[in-house]
């Protein structure tokens, strides 16, 4: 089928049948399908089924035919280092992508992609990257298509398998209808890598979006003391994500319609969330629930009952094991997540009670401070192992909240005197995870802040945002650095 005709299906919202070109089943039935529907920035609170506003009816119907797990978690929410842990299973400290300039090292850790082909698989990844911007092959993917850092909403840029396309059209559609271009064309089992520039900055809906939703309709949703006013934001951000919710239902009906819906694991989710005002932030990265806390829905009528909720906390690292158990693929020692398959059927087979999340100063923003956290579920403990940094909210000192009596992180309570225990004790599960994983970020020298701000300031001395940024963070200038001389922008 045309490759246009396709994008205006995607557009109109119709059931895509008779796609494929086969309609028969995959040649090897043990083989399952595997497809991660991957959007970008997407809160887990912004969706129908949870309580939003937003009109996702697709992607509610996705959720009601398949298995939900509330408690789903990044392990450090930033598009590189999150996005590298979906393919790697690992975390940012052993993949190497610990800011959003790195490179995806495949030889360092390799890709589900990777290991999937070495088992039959025919494997693409369509849309953002974002792990490195040159056009080298995408580690373990026979099929490439994608953009270069964020891309654009309208009349995009391609990566085509080394070739640089420009495209007309919304970019959202155009990579779904890519999406099922590639599914059209196989008949061995494939893993599909389907990732979406929606719902990142700058917004921008597809046309037949703009103007669809009342800002008056999303007033009074912000959480906690969200002292930002972000109601219109909430609503383009809505209009933009009413585009992939168009897609989930076409990726969906093609394999209805091409008979492999029954034979296909679709995992819906997140890289990360994103801050509407609440902290005072507009952005992701630190630790708090509306930053690090994504959709997580996946459809496989094989394993799941219609409409299984789960409550145990799921995280990105686990995507690689999960998917590696379901495809009968032995999963590497070195992964660091687990799969959830067992948690279809009821059994929680002892499932963890805590884990880890990380943040790493990035040099574009490094007025947030590198801090780990570990959550139990009920309590959470933050720790800035580098300091305080530049950013005013932040002290250095530890962090706890008790996400059951402050589910909006606004009383820390490290300071009360019958929290000592509980401190101890997460701290030691901090410090056991960097000692499994391999992870130095403890007992570094005071001086370690001040050296490593001069050494950015060094390299980003050309460059003008840098410096202005700097002086509005910390007017007065940061205690043992001197802002280099103003130069323009090469």
């Amino acid at each position: 089928m045309p490759f246009r005709y396709i994008v205006a299906l995607v557009i109109a919202g119709l059931t895509l049948v008779g796609c494929d070109r086969s309609g028969q089943p995959a040649a090897d039935a043990q083989k399952p399908n595997i497809i991660l529907l991957l959007v970008d920035d997407l809160r887990w609170d912004e969706l129908g089924y949870s309580g939003s506003p937003a009109p996702t009816p697709n992607i509610d119907s996705f959720a009601q035919r398949g298995a939900r797990f509330d408690n789903a978690y990044v392990t450090s929410s930033l598009c590189s280092p999150s996005r590298a842990s979906f393919l790697t299973g690992t975390y940012a400290h052993t993949h190497g992508v610990v800011g959003n300039l790195a490179d995806l090292d495949p030889v360092r850790t390799p890709t589900i992609a990777a290991l999937l082909r070495e088992h039959g698989y025919r494997t693409a990844m369509i849309g953002k990257w974002h792990m490195g911007v040159d056009g080298r092959p995408r580690p373990g993917f026979d099929v490439w298509y994608s953009m270069a850092g964020q891309g654009t909403y309208a009349d995009p840029v391609f990566n085509d398998n080394g070739r640089r396309v420009k495209v007309e059209g919304y970019n959202t559609d155009i990579i779904t209808a890519r999406a099922i271009e590639f599914m059209q064309e196989n008949d061995q089992p494939f893993y599909l890598h389907l990732s979406y520039k929606s719902v990142h900055q700058p917004l921008q809906p597809a046309p037949r979006h703009e103007n669809t939703l009342s800002r008056e309709t999303f007033r009074g949703l912000a959480r906690g003391n969200a002292d930002i006013d972000k109601d219109s934001v909430r609503a383009l951000r809505a209009e933009t994500l009413r585009a992939v919710d168009d897609s989930v239902g076409a990726i969906m009906s093609h394999l209805e319609a091409a008979g492999k819906q029954g034979e296909t694991v679709v995992v819906f989710t997140s890289d990360n969330g994103y801050l509407l005002g609440e902290h005072g932030r507009g952005d992701k990265r630190l630790f708090y629930e509306e930053s690090i806390r994504v959709p997580w829905l996946v459809h496989y009528p094989a394993l799941i009952t219609p409409g299984t909720v789960r409550s145990e906390a799921v995280l990105n690292v686990d995507f690689l094991p999960s998917m590696l158990d379901i495809a009968g693929v032995e999963v590497p020692p070195h992964v660091q997540g687990r799969s959830f398959v067992p948690l279809f059927t009821g059994a929680d087979a002892g499932w963890r009670t805590h884990w880890v999340y990380e943040y790493f100063n990035e040099a574009e923003f490094m007025h947030l401070p590198t801090h780990l956290a570990v959550v139990d579920g009920r309590y959470k403990y933050v720790t800035f192992p580098e300091g305080p940094g530049l950013f005013h909210h932040f002290t250095g000192e530890d962090l706890l909240y008790d996400l059951q009596q402050d589910p909006y992180e606004l009383h820390n309570i490290a300071s009360a005197p019958d929290q000592a225990q509980r401190i101890a004790v997460m701290n030691e599960r901090l410090r056991e995870f960097a000692r499994e994983t391999q992870l130095r970020f403890f007992d570094l020298d005071p001086g370690f802040v001040n050296r490593r701000i001069q050494e950015l300031a060094d390299e980003k001395k050309g460059l003008r945002w840098f410096r202005e940024g700097m002086a509005k963070t910390y007017p007065e200038g940061f205690p043992g650095w001197e802002p280099p001389p103003r130069r323009e922008m090469q």
